[in-house]
Protein backbone atom coordinates (compact mmCIF):
# COMPACT_ATOMS: atom_id res chain seq x y z
CA UNK A 1 0.00 0.00 0.00
CA UNK A 2 1.63 3.67 -1.04
CA UNK A 3 1.73 5.94 1.54
CA UNK A 4 -1.10 8.56 2.32
CA UNK A 5 -0.23 11.97 1.03
CA UNK A 6 -1.18 15.15 2.37
CA UNK A 7 -1.38 17.57 -0.84
CA UNK A 8 -2.58 21.31 -0.36
CA UNK A 9 -3.02 22.92 -3.50
CA UNK A 10 -4.19 26.29 -2.10
CA UNK A 11 -2.37 26.99 1.18
CA UNK A 12 -3.28 30.05 3.28
CA UNK A 13 -0.71 30.41 6.06
CA UNK A 14 2.77 30.74 5.18
CA UNK A 15 5.59 31.00 7.78
CA UNK A 16 9.39 32.68 7.64
CA UNK A 17 12.12 34.06 9.98
CA UNK A 18 12.97 37.35 10.90
CA UNK A 19 15.94 38.57 13.73
CA UNK A 20 14.35 41.16 15.60
CA UNK A 21 17.21 41.46 18.31
CA UNK A 22 14.39 41.70 20.85
CA UNK A 23 16.22 42.21 23.72
CA UNK A 24 18.49 44.50 23.27
CA UNK A 25 16.97 46.65 20.72
CA UNK A 26 13.01 46.46 21.23
CA UNK A 27 12.18 44.75 24.92
CA UNK A 28 11.47 48.38 26.81
CA UNK A 29 9.76 50.23 24.30
CA UNK A 30 7.08 47.77 23.76
CA UNK A 31 7.11 47.47 27.85
CA UNK A 32 6.49 50.88 28.24
CA UNK A 33 3.55 51.01 25.23
CA UNK A 34 2.13 47.67 27.16
CA UNK A 35 2.65 49.76 30.19
CA UNK A 36 0.12 52.53 28.78
CA UNK A 37 -2.30 50.44 27.12
CA UNK A 38 -2.64 48.56 30.47
CA UNK A 39 -3.37 51.81 32.43
CA UNK A 40 -5.97 52.54 29.31
CA UNK A 41 -7.79 49.27 29.65
CA UNK A 42 -8.26 49.60 33.36
CA UNK A 43 -9.19 53.04 33.31
CA UNK A 44 -11.60 52.85 30.54
CA UNK A 45 -12.85 49.61 30.95
CA UNK A 46 -11.83 48.33 27.24
CA UNK A 47 -12.82 44.63 26.54
CA UNK A 48 -9.94 43.18 24.71
CA UNK A 49 -9.66 39.41 23.15
CA UNK A 50 -7.13 39.08 26.18
CA UNK A 51 -7.44 36.32 28.68
CA UNK A 52 -6.08 35.72 32.31
CA UNK A 53 -3.80 39.04 32.81
CA UNK A 54 -2.92 38.94 28.60
CA UNK A 55 -2.37 42.62 27.94
CA UNK A 56 -2.92 44.25 24.18
CA UNK A 57 -1.59 47.70 22.64
CA UNK A 58 -4.50 47.29 20.24
CA UNK A 59 -6.51 49.93 22.44
CA UNK A 60 -3.94 52.95 21.82
CA UNK A 61 -3.65 52.07 17.89
CA UNK A 62 -6.63 55.49 17.39
CA UNK A 63 -4.98 57.78 19.36
CA UNK A 64 -2.79 60.09 17.49
CA UNK A 65 -0.66 60.56 20.18
CA UNK A 66 0.52 57.34 20.77
CA UNK A 67 2.59 55.64 17.22
CA UNK A 68 1.78 52.00 15.87
CA UNK A 69 4.91 49.81 16.17
CA UNK A 70 4.79 49.91 12.14
CA UNK A 71 5.89 53.65 12.64
CA UNK A 72 8.62 53.29 15.28
CA UNK A 73 11.59 53.94 13.45
CA UNK A 74 13.07 50.57 14.87
CA UNK A 75 10.39 48.65 13.03
CA UNK A 76 12.06 50.45 9.38
CA UNK A 77 13.55 47.76 8.11
CA UNK A 78 10.95 45.03 9.12
CA UNK A 79 7.89 46.89 7.37
CA UNK A 80 9.69 46.45 3.93
CA UNK A 81 10.21 43.12 4.65
CA UNK A 82 6.69 42.80 5.74
CA UNK A 83 5.89 44.52 2.16
CA UNK A 84 8.16 42.75 -0.04
CA UNK A 85 6.93 39.13 1.31
CA UNK A 86 3.18 40.13 1.26
CA UNK A 87 3.54 40.28 -2.62
CA UNK A 88 5.23 36.58 -2.67
CA UNK A 89 2.17 35.59 -0.28
CA UNK A 90 -0.41 37.47 -2.53
CA UNK A 91 0.96 35.78 -5.52
CA UNK A 92 0.45 32.32 -4.00
CA UNK A 93 -3.54 33.42 -3.66
CA UNK A 94 -3.50 34.41 -7.06
CA UNK A 95 -3.89 37.77 -6.29
CA UNK A 96 -3.25 41.17 -7.78
CA UNK A 97 0.24 41.61 -6.18
CA UNK A 98 1.07 44.60 -7.87
CA UNK A 99 -1.39 46.86 -6.39
CA UNK A 100 -0.15 49.31 -3.74
CA UNK A 101 -0.48 48.14 -0.01
CA UNK A 102 0.09 49.61 3.62
CA UNK A 103 0.27 48.48 6.94
CA UNK A 104 -3.19 50.25 8.28
CA UNK A 105 -2.69 48.66 12.20
CA UNK A 106 -0.05 47.31 14.62
CA UNK A 107 0.41 46.50 17.92
CA UNK A 108 1.75 44.02 20.76
CA UNK A 109 0.38 41.13 22.53
CA UNK A 110 1.67 40.29 26.40
CA UNK A 111 1.31 36.91 27.62
CA UNK A 112 2.52 36.30 31.11
CA UNK A 113 2.15 32.64 32.19
CA UNK A 114 -1.80 30.81 31.65
CA UNK A 115 -2.99 33.68 29.36
CA UNK A 116 -4.30 33.63 26.09
CA UNK A 117 -5.70 35.49 23.16
CA UNK A 118 -9.00 34.12 22.39
CA UNK A 119 -10.80 33.52 18.79
CA UNK A 120 -11.11 36.58 16.68
CA UNK A 121 -10.37 37.14 13.09
CA UNK A 122 -8.79 41.16 11.95
CA UNK A 123 -12.20 41.95 9.57
CA UNK A 124 -11.67 43.67 6.67
CA UNK A 125 -8.11 43.51 6.25
CA UNK A 126 -6.39 41.90 3.56
CA UNK A 127 -3.19 40.02 5.40
CA UNK A 128 -2.43 39.78 9.20
CA UNK A 129 1.06 39.42 10.00
CA UNK A 130 1.99 37.83 13.67
CA UNK A 131 5.65 38.19 14.33
CA UNK A 132 6.74 36.39 17.26
CA UNK A 133 9.22 38.94 19.19
CA UNK A 134 9.80 36.42 21.64
CA UNK A 135 8.60 32.84 23.11
CA UNK A 136 9.92 31.06 26.05
CA UNK A 137 9.78 27.41 25.77
CA UNK A 138 6.30 26.10 26.49
CA UNK A 139 5.22 29.48 25.64
CA UNK A 140 1.81 28.16 23.25
CA UNK A 141 1.36 28.38 19.49
CA UNK A 142 -0.97 29.37 17.24
CA UNK A 143 -4.61 27.97 16.80
CA UNK A 144 -6.10 28.37 13.87
CA UNK A 145 -9.62 27.27 12.64
CA UNK A 146 -10.74 25.18 9.87
CA UNK A 147 -12.06 27.55 7.29
CA UNK A 148 -13.98 24.44 6.33
CA UNK A 149 -16.46 24.09 9.32
CA UNK A 150 -19.49 25.29 7.42
CA UNK A 151 -18.79 22.27 5.48
CA UNK A 152 -18.09 19.91 7.83
CA UNK A 153 -22.01 19.83 8.92
CA UNK A 154 -22.67 17.36 5.98
CA UNK A 155 -20.02 15.04 7.05
CA UNK A 156 -20.02 12.46 9.56
CA UNK A 157 -18.04 14.20 11.50
CA UNK A 158 -15.94 12.87 14.73
CA UNK A 159 -17.89 12.98 18.58
CA UNK A 160 -15.08 15.69 19.23
CA UNK A 161 -15.04 17.56 16.10
CA UNK A 162 -16.34 21.01 17.27
CA UNK A 163 -15.33 22.44 20.45
CA UNK A 164 -17.07 22.07 23.70
CA UNK A 165 -16.49 24.90 26.92
CA UNK A 166 -12.98 25.26 27.37
CA UNK A 167 -12.27 22.43 25.34
CA UNK A 168 -10.69 23.10 21.77
CA UNK A 169 -11.94 20.39 19.36
CA UNK A 170 -10.33 18.90 15.95
CA UNK A 171 -11.09 22.02 14.32
CA UNK A 172 -8.69 23.56 15.40
CA UNK A 173 -5.34 23.27 14.55
CA UNK A 174 -1.87 24.46 15.88
CA UNK A 175 0.77 25.93 14.30
CA UNK A 176 3.93 25.68 16.00
CA UNK A 177 5.80 29.30 16.69
CA UNK A 178 8.97 30.11 17.89
CA UNK A 179 11.00 32.98 18.40
CA UNK A 180 11.35 34.80 15.32
CA UNK A 181 8.81 33.16 13.06
CA UNK A 182 6.38 35.58 10.94
CA UNK A 183 3.00 33.87 9.91
CA UNK A 184 1.45 35.79 7.13
CA UNK A 185 -2.41 34.50 6.79
CA UNK A 186 -5.78 36.17 5.40
CA UNK A 187 -7.81 38.77 8.20
CA UNK A 188 -10.65 36.74 7.85
CA UNK A 189 -9.15 33.35 9.04
CA UNK A 190 -10.21 32.42 12.44
CA UNK A 191 -7.52 31.78 15.48
CA UNK A 192 -6.25 32.35 18.87
CA UNK A 193 -2.81 31.26 20.93
CA UNK A 194 -2.53 28.38 23.61
CA UNK A 195 -1.70 29.42 26.83
CA UNK A 196 1.63 30.31 27.71
CA UNK A 197 2.60 27.77 30.26
CA UNK A 198 5.86 29.25 30.54
CA UNK A 199 7.39 31.54 33.79
CA UNK A 200 8.25 34.10 31.23
CA UNK A 201 6.49 36.30 28.91
CA UNK A 202 5.34 35.56 25.70
CA UNK A 203 5.75 39.06 23.36
CA UNK A 204 4.04 38.59 19.99
CA UNK A 205 3.20 41.46 17.18
CA UNK A 206 0.65 42.26 14.98
CA UNK A 207 0.33 43.78 11.47
CA UNK A 208 -2.36 44.41 9.31
CA UNK A 209 -1.72 44.45 5.57
CA UNK A 210 -4.62 45.96 3.47
CA UNK A 211 -5.04 47.10 0.06
CA UNK A 212 -3.93 51.17 0.29
CA UNK A 213 -6.46 53.90 -0.30
CA UNK A 214 -6.16 56.74 -2.77
CA UNK A 215 -4.82 58.69 -0.38
CA UNK A 216 -2.03 56.40 0.79
CA UNK A 217 -1.44 55.63 -2.86
CA UNK A 218 -1.10 59.04 -3.40
CA UNK A 219 1.68 59.14 -0.71
CA UNK A 220 3.39 56.01 -1.48
CA UNK A 221 3.48 57.34 -5.24
CA UNK A 222 5.24 60.94 -4.26
CA UNK A 223 7.68 58.75 -2.27
CA UNK A 224 8.85 56.29 -5.24
CA UNK A 225 9.13 59.56 -7.64
CA UNK A 226 9.88 62.37 -5.36
CA UNK A 227 13.28 63.19 -6.65
CA UNK A 228 11.25 63.08 -10.45
CA UNK A 229 8.20 65.01 -9.50
CA UNK A 230 10.79 68.18 -7.98
CA UNK A 231 12.39 69.03 -11.07
CA UNK A 232 8.59 69.10 -13.37
CA UNK A 233 7.11 70.85 -9.95
CA UNK A 234 7.61 74.57 -9.54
Amino acid sequence: MSQLESCNPWPVIFKTKYDFNFDDKLKGKVIDSLKQSHQFIQAMNVPTPERNGGITSVVLSQDPKHSNPHEWPEFAEFKEFVIRTSSEVLRKWNCNASVQRAILKSWVNVHPQGSYTDEHMHHGVLMAVAAYLHVPKNGGNLLVKNPLNPYKFSEPIHRDYFAVDDRDGLEWAPIQVETGDVLFFPGWLSHKTEKNMSKDLRFVMSWNVSYANDAQMEVAYRNKYSKYLSKNIP
